[in-house]
């Protein structure tokens, strides 16, 4: 795993190469595993909007590991206010199979961090 700093280096190289207009950047420190992180929650709404249409992040599983948020970030999807979101490796467009690949991102991100908490916990009964 990169680290943050050199995670954002990447992206504004992203942000270069395509042209793209980045209206605010964004830093989470609370883990995507939960529910309820204001920072996400001001991105989606300021999303909701309109003052964006676009996420650009590392990867999905920056954006949602937990069912809540991945599925919030598809519905502003179904219903047009974000076009979509983009990764230095992918861009998943308001279409069909992207966003199944996207939701799949989400639950793949989600039961790793299950799959984590259940051996920590066990690690920590010993």
């Amino acid at each position: 795993m990169q680290s943050v700093e050199s995670q954002e280096s990447e992206l504004l190289k992203v942000v270069s190469d395509f042209k793209l207009n980045l209206v605010d950047t964004f830093r989470e420190e609370r883990s995507a595993h939960e529910r309820g992180r204001q920072v996400f929650n001001d991105m989606t709404k300021r999303i909701d909007k309109g003052e964006a249409n676009a996420i650009l992040t590392w990867h999905g599983n920056r954006l949602a590991r937990n069912a809540f948020d991945g599925g919030w970030i598809v519905t502003l999807m179904d219903e047009g206010t974000l076009l979509e979101v983009k990764t230095p490796h992918r861009t998943y467009k308001n279409i069909p199979d992207d966003k199944f690949f996207l939701q799949l991102e989400f639950g793949i991100a989600k039961k790793d961090s299950d799959d984590k908490s259940i051996v920590v916990k066990r690690g920590l009964k010993m």
